[in-house]
């Protein structure tokens, strides 16, 4: 999906109780501008195998400014999977993720975050800026 742009503003996904199996499967999003605000994503129940998959964001923007993510009883298996996200901005200002009852097994898994910058708004306290060398 080199170059890219796709705007889901406004969109609603249910995707209660599918399952996605990427066993192998190489995603290049270089250069991608993804424009999420406002979304919303209701996974309830979704089963995601990543198994061996490689995902290559290098220079992706993702805006997800105000999205809500429910991710209840959301399964994820990540085994062995190598995420390259050198050089990546994500601007999640605002946004609210339940994760109750979720489980991630990262067994084995690998994130390169050089030179990410993360910022982290919490209800009630100061800013916290984490920037990862």
């Amino acid at each position: 999906m080199t170059g890219t742009t796709s705007d889901l503003t406004g969109t609603t996904s249910d995707l209660t109780g599918t399952t996605s199996d990427l066993t192998g499967t190489t995603s290049d999003l270089t250069g991608t501008t993804s424009d999420l605000t406002g979304a919303t994503s209701d996974l309830t129940g979704a089963t995601s195998d990543l198994t061996g998959t490689t995902s290559d964001l290098t220079g992706t923007t993702s805006d997800l400014t105000g999205t809500t993510s429910d991710l209840t009883g959301t399964t994820s298996d990540l085994t062995g999977t190598t995420s390259d996200l050198t050089g990546t901005t994500s601007d999640l200002t605002g946004t609210t993720s339940d994760l109750t009852g979720t489980t991630s097994d990262l067994t084995g898994t690998t994130s390169d975050l050089t030179g990410t910058t993360s910022v982290v708004m919490l209800p009630g306290q100061f800013l916290h800026l984490a920037i990862t060398p």
